[in-house]
């Protein structure tokens, strides 16, 4: 039943090109499987190495956006995108020092006490991370990073996707654009020569 309910998230989180749709398919269905007071989905920004952050809520309301660089080393979101790895605590007080030395205040909402960050990978490229947070101790099973695992696979791929429609959408726009240039100054050539002859 979990696997053909986690299928049938998967084909609703990857038929959209949406961005903010994504989003919001991800984080309604991660909400209603595990505790997710708080949630994060970040979009790795590589030419400015940073992290940008294009979801975070918090006890279910929007918390203001903001992006960590890589530089942020005590940041478990840079230290899950740059290892590639998971990050998992169900005392983040004791268990913090695996991962950083210092304990990094967070950028928006309130410190937690269990939390899971995910690298969002297609092949062997970091797409952004994802993160679920907890008030609670002891908030995440091993079942519960496996079911974030999957929808982290689908989240990565369809971030991908809509990137990729994106970047086509822009360029096929500038070609637009440069068409209707080429166009005017085709038409003021044409005018140019005419006025000669006259």
């Amino acid at each position: 039943q979990n696997i053909r309910t986690l299928s049938e998230i998967g084909k609703e989180i990857t038929s959209s090109l949406q961005l903010e749709r994504i989003q919001d398919v991800v984080y309604r269905h991660v909400h209603s499987m595990m505790d997710a007071t708080s949630f994060l989905l970040m979009v790795y920004n590589e030419p400015e190495r940073k992290l940008d952050c294009r979801m975070s809520m918090e006890k279910s309301a929007p918390l203001p956006l903001f992006s960590v660089s890589m530089d942020e080393k005590n940041r478990f979101a840079v230290w899950c995108a740059e290892h590639r790895q998971p990050v998992v605590m169900n005392d983040v007080d004791t268990e913090y020092t695996r991962y950083t030395a210092v304990r990094a205040k967070p950028k928006a909402g309130e410190t937690v006490s269990s939390l899971i960050y995910l690298p969002l990978m297609v092949e062997d490229r970091l797409i952004g991370v994802i993160s679920v947070q907890s008030f609670q101790k002891n908030a995440y099973s091993p079942y519960h990073v496996d079911i974030l695992t999957t929808l982290a696979n689908y989240t990565a791929i369809a971030l991908d996707n809509a990137s990729a429609y994106e970047a086509i959408h822009r360029a096929h726009r500038e070609l637009q654009a440069a068409q209707a240039q080429l166009g005017q100054a085709e038409k003021m050539a044409s005018l140019g020569q005419r006025t000669a002859g006259i």
